[in-house]
């Protein structure tokens, strides 16, 4: 008799559960750039990794089952391409599909404007933007990577 797992960082994806402070993913998708700067505590749910995070180590933490589950579920794929594309369009980029699944990202028409914000000096937007880059790797995306 198999047993279910519960996995936080799953459920939240697939709208499931919400995160620590009672948000749903799909509120997230649509918050302000002002939250998406001033809000700490999201990128490690929509972008996960195997290892604990140091600024918020209450977040969920994927496990190898976790893992396959995005790289083999495409709509957990789907929605962990919609995190993508609020976290491009907060950073100024748009991504636009081309052939065989290949996207395309490039500066969207806000792209200076929004370049002003977070393209400066020891910004923590690096981070999250390894970060990014880290887990669409992990979960499979790598195209998207």
């Amino acid at each position: 008799m198999a047993v279910d797992r519960m996995s936080r960082i799953v459920d939240f994806y697939l709208g499931k559960t919400k995160h620590p402070r009672g948000i749903h993913i799909e509120a997230i998708w649509e918050w302000s750039y002002a939250q998406l700067e001033l809000e700490d505590t999201y990128i490690q749910w929509l972008f996960p990794l195997t290892e604990r995070s140091g600024a918020v180590p209450s977040s969920p933490v994927l496990a190898g089952e976790d893992i396959r589950e995005f790289q083999h579920s495409p709509d957990l794929k789907e929605r962990v391409r919609r995190s993508l594309i609020t976290m491009l369009a907060f950073y100024g980029f748009t991504m636009t599909s081309i052939e065989h699944d290949q996207p395309l990202i490039e500066p969207s028409p806000e792209f200076e404007d929004r370049t002003k914000s977070w393209v400066t000096v020891n910004n923590h937007n690096y981070l999250r933007i390894t970060r990014i880059l880290r887990s669409l790797t992990l979960l499979g995306l790598l195209n998207l990577a």
